[in-house]
């Protein structure tokens, strides 16, 4: 071989290699799903900072949505799985004068519908959101506030908010709230939120659904709290709950500023107020147990229900005022709660109950260890408008469930 094929070769071998590596990568690179939001200010990256226009796909694994009933026009059962993946929350709305069922997946961030009275399961999303923690959606299925695993700080929690347009296929808008948000709540026409900061104490702020316009409207010195917004009227402040404090729950008037204490000084409080405010359903603790009542603002009186639960289990009625829906332990171990329980020590197998508060009643509903097959620690209920589907999360695995109501 003469010198000069040689040399060709010691130069042209490397710059082959240099420009197949690049076709490849770039290759690679088209096959990367683009995460994407419309903002006011245009488009921008949803996951990194705002110039970056192009996220890696998750490698980790994805467990995705498989609906655990086969044919479109199989019967829908009375209680049903409809989903084994993960999900980080999920809400029943009415649409057209039908049901459907909406929820957000925990690995993907995809979003998922199907009607209530059928098997079909179809995702309408397109935008991979990875390691979504929390989902809270508004009652109308159509806003959500998403909290989760910023990709490049994994210690991060953003918080954002998702406006959906659209049915079979929709359009995602989000804004950003801050990054030291520690509860979030959305009123009940979805127009508004309430959140919390955490500084040296804790502060709340008023804002838009998307965070927008935020305006600082209560403090606390105490830092720990949880928000719920049953009402419009009043946002629910409730000091976050343990065994060994005793806790507080507050009223706050977002439009004149003023706090009301409705409870006070019970052990391990904590609440889910009725839509109208009018009724408190709280838990407190006892030695190795814990306890359910009703507290009647009018009346200022407490009384004692036939189950022993916890408010996070629970959702009142949208149709009448003195009933909820639970989850409650077919048996309860000797434990610290809430504390106990919110540590994941352990978890329930529950049943499925109707409780009437005015009458101190209670009627079972269903026992999904019996029907389906799988022990169900419920949490994060949510009811259709007309009371005809209740939504759920089991806790032990995440999978998501609905039961149609009598």
């Amino acid at each position: 071989m003469s010198k000069e094929i040689k040399i060709a070769l010691i130069v042209l071998v490397p710059f082959l290699l240099i420009i197949g590596g690049l076709f490849f990568w770039f290759s690679s690179l088209e096959e990367e799903e683009q995460v994407a939001f419309e903002e006011e200010s245009g488009f921008f990256s949803f996951l990194g900072t705002v110039r970056d226009t192009v996220t890696p796909r998750d490698t980790t694994p994805e467990a995705t949505s498989t609906p655990t009933t086969s044919p479109s026009d199989e019967k829908v059962p009375s209680l049903r799985k409809l989903t084994n993946a993960p999900v980080a929350g999920g809400v029943v709305f009415d649409r057209r004068g039908e049901t459907f069922i909406r929820y957000i997946e925990r690995a993907t961030g995809h979003i998922y519908e199907a009607a209530a009275t059928s098997t079909k399961l179809g995702r309408i999303s397109n935008t991979t959101i990875p390691r979504v923690q929390e989902a809270l959606w508004g009652t109308d299925g159509s806003k959500l506030v998403i909290r989760y695993l910023d990709q490049r700080t994994p210690d991060k929690i953003t918080t954002t908010a998702l406006a959906l347009t659209g049915t079979s296929t929709v359009t995602i808008k989000s804004t950003f709230f801050p990054d030291n948000v520690t509860s979030i709540s959305l009123s009940p026409n979805s127009s508004q939120s309430f959140y919390l900061l955490e500084g040296e104490g804790a502060s709340g702020v008023l804002a838009g659904a998307g965070g927008e316009s935020g305006k600082e409207i209560w403090s606390s010195d105490l830092s720990q709290w949880t928000t719920t917004w049953q009402q419009g009227s009043a946002v629910a402040l409730t000091s976050k709950a343990s065994a060994l404090a005793e806790g507080i729950l507050l009223f706050l008037n977002p439009q004149t500023r003023s706090e009301q204490v409705v409870l006070e000084g019970v052990r391990g409080l904590t609440t889910l107020p009725s839509p109208s405010g009018n009724k408190i359903l709280y838990s407190k603790s006892t030695e190795g147990d814990m306890a359910l009542f009703i507290y009647d603002r009018t009346a200022g009186t407490s009384k004692e229900l036939p189950l022993t639960t916890l408010p996070e289990k629970c959702v009142w009625s949208r149709t009448k005022e003195d009933v909820i829906y639970c989850g409650a332990p077919l048996s309860l171990p000797r434990a610290t709660y809430p504390d106990d329980w919110y540590k994941g020590k352990f978890s329930f197998s529950d049943a499925l109950w109707l409780v009437r508060v005015e009458e101190g009643t209670a009627k079972l509903l269903a026992v999904p260890s019996r029907e389906g097959g799988d022990n169900t620690d419920l949490i994060l209920p949510s009811i259709s408008p007309k009371d005809t589907h209740l939504t759920f999360v089991n806790k032990k695995d995440l999978s998501f469930w609905s039961l149609t109501l009598d």
